[in-house]
Order: C-alpha cells, then structure tokens, then sequence
C-alpha cells in the first residue's frame, strides 16, 4: 500500500494510490478526513486510483497530508478490499432505469386498454339475441 504525490498547491495535495479506492475505502478515508484537524475535504475522483486533500488555511500542506496517510489502518484497508464492491449509480444508469419503466408502463396500459376492449365487444356480441 503507498501513494504518490502527483501534484501539490498552496491549500490541495493530489495523490494516486497504488490500490483501487472503492467506496467502502473512501467511506474509510473520508471517515479519517473529518477527524484530521487541518484537512478541510476529500475529494474521490472516479477512476478510484486518484484523490485530493484539500488543507485548511494555515495549515502545512505535506505535515498534514503526511500525517493522515499515518492514520490509514493497513489491515482496514485490506479487510475492505475483501468486501464485494459497491458501486454508486451514474446519471446515465438512473435516466435509462426511468425511461424504461416509463416504456413499460405506457405498454402495459395499452395492451390492457387493448384488452378491455376486446372484452367489452365479445360482450356485446354475446349479448345480442340469437335469430334462428
């Protein structure tokens, strides 16, 4: 387990992991973040490789980031490794699970509409007298 700065500012640090950042190991950092009293947020991005620590205004940027790395619990990080991975819900997945339930409403009542009117004319069909 290590990390890699890959770009520091005056208030930010951006950092790559050498493992994959599920969200049950964000969940982990960013339950560390709060309690680090120099880091302002965390930020995941969503290749699950890269993060940022965003420092509070003066606050030592490296210190900091340095000693929230000390804080990560290495068997944590692998006892979370091991749970299934969750995964958190794009636009793309919520809009097309809405446009498909929306199609399958709109088919549902037009076969049922359909139905009910071929019901209904059986019954006047079978309700007219039979002429012999």
């Amino acid at each position: 387990m290590s990390f890699k700065v890959l770009h520091r500012g005056y208030q930010h640090i951006r950092l790559s992991s050498s493992f994959s950042l599920t969200l049950d190991i964000q969940d982990y950092l960013r339950s560390l973040a709060r309690d680090e009293k120099g880091i302002e947020s965390i930020q995941f991005y969503m290749d699950q490789q890269h993060f940022t620590l965003r420092i509070k205004e003066g606050f030592s940027v490296l210190d900091n980031a340095e000693a929230f790395l000390k804080r990560i619990d290495k068997g944590k990080v692998s006892e979370l490794m091991t749970l299934p991975i969750r995964r958190e819900e794009s636009a793309y997945s919520i809009v097309s699970g809405a446009a498909i339930k929306r199609i399958l409403f709109v088919v549902l009542c037009r076969i049922l509409f359909a139905i009910y009117g071929l019901v209904i004319r059986l019954w006047v069909i079978l309700e007219k007298p039979i002429k012999h």
